[in-house]
């Protein structure tokens, strides 16, 4: 969800929220590599980053488009992630994404990689 004045998704177009709502995304992850992962949400306003029930990460005030980084050491197994999205007033928007530490490529949350897949719930 890139920043704009109105919620709007790449393939979805405009949903309509502007102001004043919050999102919850949940999902199953399978992290296929040991190792350190830095999960980057860049928010406009504030996030919670959820991993099996321990809050991860979190910007708990209005921002405007800003960057924060989470340092995680997962081990291989299955793990359950939620993203808490609120927006205020003004611009909104939400990109979240993660990397192997010692991987130079970031992928999106949601998108499978060789270090973790992603399952919808049920």
């Amino acid at each position: 969800f890139p920043q704009t004045y109105s919620l709007t998704h790449s393939k979805l177009g405009n949903l309509g929220y502007s102001g004043n709502f919050f999102l919850r995304f949940n999902t199953t992850m399978k992290v296929e590599k040991d190792g350190v992962y830095l999960f980057q949400i860049t928010s406009d306003d504030g996030f919670r980053l959820i991993i099996n029930g321990t809050v991860a990460g979190e910007y708990i005030n209005n921002r405007p488009f800003s960057t924060s980084e989470i340092f995680i050491n997962l081990s291989k197994g299955f793990y359950n992630l939620e993203l808490f999205y609120f927006q205020g007033y003004g611009p909104c928007g939400i990109v979240a994404s993660y990397k192997l530490l010692d991987d130079k490529k970031r992928y999106f949350i949601g998108d499978n990689s060789k270090f973790i897949k992603f399952y919808s719930p049920k």
